[in-house]
């Protein structure tokens, strides 16, 4: 029966077996008659291009199912463009389309960053009688976030109950990151208090957007309210103390924060450092980025600009400042750090030192 090697495939689909996947369809072809379950089991376990192949060989047995697997398939390597082209020749062909079709039609769009086509769809729905579900609607809301269209994400939360849709936390998140990307920390700051309201259980992800919302307007003293808030849940992360760093008052505080990655037993990378350096007097600055050798991280052209900044902006004497611009200098000059910014910086630390000079 189909049903029996349907149910095989299946089971090589969900563990990305796709080689065997295929060689079972090639076998059941021979064995017997199949049919849209058998294609659609076997397209999910392949890669796009293999995909839409499989659909044009059976294409009598396509249905909403089967091109909704093909829209994922894209959706999930980045080709969201194709996700669309696809879903739109089936609007012109006035294919029967369902609420999954469009959410993977949306997820196309807030991969491509698209918020006024993902609105558009929303609005869409109204019309062929659909209800949309949060997961259309946190696709959409990220959309705009990642478009800097912070008041249409608030828009978006204040319609929801128009729809008859509770937000989830993960619509609070992408809320409070629309906001904080567009440095509107008091909004961000707005909404997670309305997910407190509404009973939404704060998890690491929405607290750290609205300290990253904080940090990017360097609002130190909220970070570390909510820092705190997090260390008696338990939940602080990398990102959580990468944030924080990065919102830190001065190089002291950028290095106190730095110690908190061993007090709990979290793991140190290139952007806990490069936080940290841009925060640093430029001793601890070199300091810091000799450690990031040490332990194997890949510096960055962001690592050294920032020590080659921190030297440059050495305070002192002339002969402090003499150390400092050539300290810059060979910064500026490290394999990863030649780029305009770090250049400025080390041009900025010879300026420097021949003023103290004269």
């Amino acid at each position: 029966m189909a049903s029996e090697w349907n149910r095989a495939i299946s089971s090589f689909a969900r563990s990305s077996k796709w080689r065997d996947a295929l060689l079972l369809f090639e076998a059941a072809q021979h064995a017997v008659q199949i049919d849209v379950v058998t294609v659609t089991s076997v397209m999910a376990a392949c890669r796009w291009r293999l995909s839409l192949q499989l659909l044009q060989e059976h294409l009598p047995l396509a249905n909403v199912i089967t091109y909704t697997t093909l829209m994922r398939a894209c959706n999930k390597e980045g080709e969201w463009q194709n996700c669309l082209l696809l879903f739109n020749s089936l609007l012109e062909m006035s294919f029967q389309t369902d609420l999954i079709l469009h959410s993977a039609a949306v997820t196309a769009c807030e991969r491509g960053s698209l918020w006024q086509e993902a609105l558009v769809m929303i609005g869409s729905l109204r019309l062929m009688s659909l209800l949309p579900d949060s997961i259309i609607f946190n696709a959409t809301i990220s959309a705009c976030e990642k478009a800097a269209e912070w008041q249409w994400a608030l828009h978006l939360l204040c319609s929801l109950h128009h729809w008859a849709t509770l937000p989830s936390v993960v619509t609070f998140a992408a809320v409070v990151s629309s906001c904080g990307n567009a440095t509107q920390w008091r909004r961000a700051l707005h909404v997670l208090t309305e997910a407190k309201s509404a009973s939404v259980s704060a998890d690491a992800v929405l607290c750290n957007a609205a300290i990253s919302a904080c940090g990017a307007d360097s609002q130190w003293r909220l970070t570390r309210d909510l820092l705190t808030e997090m260390e008696r849940r338990s939940l602080p992360s990398q990102v959580t103390l990468n944030a924080c760093i990065t919102a830190s008052e001065n190089w002291c505080h950028g290095v106190k924060l730095l110690g908190l990655f061993d007090r709990w037993k979290l793991q140190k990378d290139v952007v806990s450092f490069n936080a940290a350096i841009s925060r640093d007097a430029w001793p601890v600055a070199l300091e810091l980025s000799r450690e990031t050798a040490l332990r194997g991280l890949p510096a960055t052209v962001v690592t050294w600009t920032a020590a080659a900044t921190a030297a440059s902006d050495s305070p002192g004497a002339a002969g402090a400042a003499g150390a400092a611009w050539r300290r810059a200098l060979r910064l500026a000059m490290a394999p990863a750090g030649a780029n305009e910014l770090s250049f400025e910086a080390a041009i900025r630390s010879c300026a420097l030192a021949q003023r103290r000079r004269s």
